[in-house]
């Protein structure tokens, strides 16, 4: 092996073409389970693309699911009956957030694959709790507890504190919605002693602070910058227009922020808040897009369509154009992803992608109709991201299939061996 490794970083000065388009299909699909029997979907992939997370059908119950090469499909079990749903996920994959049914009300749990379905509990005198987001290491969980229906709480868990709750803005609700990667920085919206809805920001050390609002509709964060200081969300009738708030400007509608003629509705952001991908409203049909200061609004089709998520970079974004899911980046454009059964009632859709842009995950109508969870792996041989497939590519990728790097499984098969090298030359050779 050490032979022939040695053998393969000669070549490299030898490598002479430097490929600047590209010239096949770069992707590879794979369907996470093809019987057909049950509906599954994915909502969240692990950081590194290993673990994706999502629901599962079974009969009349809804359970939470998370699926690995290594693993399999494993069911988050339930507290009780047969419910649970995921809303988090942690980096590596390993803790799992969200909900299951319990007598009396849902609980908040959170689950591991070594310790199972763990309940968070309430607060005192709560009837039931939910957990919304965690902290990218899953030690830091939010969410909420309501009171018989006449009051919300939002809550901070922490193994150390367990469940604490929120100060609030003076009235009876408080939802938190999502939380930085760190644990540190807590959004969400609530209503304050004059009954209206404020979008809020807390920390430990700064306490609450009001965001505002536009109307008198709630203002709901949807997504957060790493570092607090840009947060998305959803305002007006039934969450139909986007909000931006910074430190700098305050609250804005998104519409206005981006330049869209109409509405504009945010979904995700970069992990610097610089870049914000949604959809806006083009006078006749809804565009998914693309915006940062830098390059402006870009509308990434011209059909009805959204944009679901982008990577860590902003350079990479994906979603659907009229029943297809698609990706699209700075250097190859628009791309719809392949579908393992073509045709016109077999739709797709991407719904996340982990943070270096390489992995998708989504569903697709299966021939029996129903939805099945998949995952994408942008398999191009622009190894070093460069935007490039050069020398540099193939020099990076051998001193990472010489180091047995997670990063140099190319065909997905969970262990690093000579067919990866060989799926690299195939795309390398192709421009890919």
């Amino acid at each position: 092996m050490d032979m022939y490794i040695g053998r393969l970083s000669a070549l490299i000065p030898l490598i002479a073409c430097a490929v600047s388009a590209y010239g096949q299909d770069c992707r590879i699909i794979q369907n996470l389970e093809i019987d057909g029997k049950d509906y599954s979907t994915a909502n969240l992939i692990s950081a590194d693309g290993k673990y994706v997370i999502g629901e599962k059908h079974i009969g009349l119950g809804k359970y939470g699911a998370r699926w690995s090469q290594e693993r399999g499909l494993e069911l988050v079990t339930p507290l009780y009956d047969d419910f649970t749903e995921i809303h988090a996920i942690s980096d590596d994959g390993m803790v799992l957030v969200g909900s299951s049914e319990f007598p009396g009300g849902s609980r908040a749990i959170r689950w591991t694959a070594e310790g199972g379905t763990e309940n968070l509990g309430l607060l005192e005198g709560a009837t039931y709790s939910r957990g919304i987001h965690a902290s990218s290491d899953g030690s830091v969980i939010i969410g909420r507890c309501n009171f018989a229906g006449t009051a919300d709480v939002a809550y901070r868990w922490t193994r150390e504190d367990g469940m604490q709750p929120l100060p609030d803005l003076g009235g009876s609700r408080m939802y938190a919605t999502r939380i930085t990667p760190d644990g540190r920085v807590i959004t969400g919206y609530g209503r304050n002693a004059s009954n209206a809805y404020r979008a809020f920001i807390w920390t430990e050390e700064d306490g609450l602070q009001d965001l505002g609002a536009l109307d008198a509709t709630p203002p709901t964060p949807t997504a957060i910058s790493d570092d607090g200081s840009t947060i998305i969300g959803t305002w007006g009738s039934s969450g139909t227009k986007g909000f931006r708030w910074t430190v700098q400007h305050g609250m804005q509608d998104l519409a206005q922020v981006v330049g869209a003629q109409n509405i504009a509705v945010g979904y995700a952001l970069s992990a610097d808040g610089s870049v914000i991908v949604g959809r806006h409203h083009a006078g006749v049909t809804w565009r998914a897009f693309r915006w940062s200061l830098a390059d402006g609004l870009q509308a990434l089709h011209t059909q009805d369509s959204y944009a679901f998520d982008v990577s860590a970079n902003g350079s990479v974004v994906v979603g659907m154009t009229s029943g297809t899911g698609f990706r699209w980046s700075a250097n190859r454009g628009y791309e719809e992803l392949p579908r393992t059964w073509p045709g016109f009632m077999h739709q797709s859709v991407a719904t996340t992608i982990t943070p270096d842009g390489k992995t998708i995950a989504g569903r697709m109508v299966n021939p029996a109709k129903t939805y099945t969870m998949c995952v994408w792996h942008d398999t191009t041989a622009d190894f070093d991201g460069s935007g490039f497939v050069d020398t540099d590519d193939f020099t990076a990728y051998v001193q990472a299939f010489e180091a047995g790097a997670d990063n140099a499984d190319f065909d997905r098969s969970g262990f690093v061996d000579t067919d990866d090298f060989s799926a690299f030359v195939t795309a390398f050779e192709a421009g890919c």
